[in-house]
């Protein structure tokens, strides 16, 4: 098994970042449920990122962990519309397909979960893929987190209207999950 850690976000990242999502196809951006047509330019993305960056994390309503598999960035979460002691939203990525299915996205996603919620206090993160988007959906079912709800949202500026499912990641099942790991 390789050594699975999460980092925080560095300025270096910010290039990754863009390069992930400018590089990702149509099909990419219908499975995640996100507008093509409403996604920023690399240099808007860029020159927000850098000003998310900047900003303390009293003051940010976004934060990343990056996923690290031996030394390499292999993905990353990031916890938005965060109202700290109370509620945020948590989205995954990989960035390769080779990293998919192999278990390390639902290892990684557990650390970034029990480091979000020591950072922000939080009482809730919320998970809300596309319900027509498998992968993340089997990788919340596996850990067993509940899912509460399914509905049809635009849950980002950039994202389709589309059907949702909505999940209530909970502290103490992805501190449970990692104990098995």
């Amino acid at each position: 098994m390789p050594k699975l850690f999460i980092r925080t976000m560095m300025q270096s990242d910010i290039d990754l970042l863009v390069d992930y999502w400018h590089k990702c196809c149509d099909a990419d951006f219908l499975r995640m449920g996100i507008d093509k047509d409403k996604f920023p330019s690399a240099q808007a993305l860029a020159a927000k990122l850098a000003l998310m960056y900047q900003l303390p994390s009293t003051e940010t309503k976004s934060s990343y962990r990056f996923w690290m598999m031996d030394g390499e960035t292999v993905g990353y979460s990031v916890l938005n519309n965060i109202k700290e002691n109370a509620i945020a939203n948590i989205h995954l990525h990989l960035f390769e397909s080779e990293f998919r299915g192999h278990g390390y996205g639902k290892t990684l996603f557990c650390l970034s979960v029990v480091d979000f919620y020591r950072a922000f206090n939080l009482k809730i993160i919320l998970c809300e893929p596309c319900s027509s988007n498998p992968m993340p959906n089997r990788m919340l079912e596996k850990i067993e987190f509940e899912k509460w709800k399914t509905y049809v949202s635009t849950p980002a500026e950039v994202a389709l209207t589309t059907q949702v499912n909505s999940y209530l990641i909970s502290l103490e099942k992805a501190k449970a999950f990692l104990k098995k790991t």
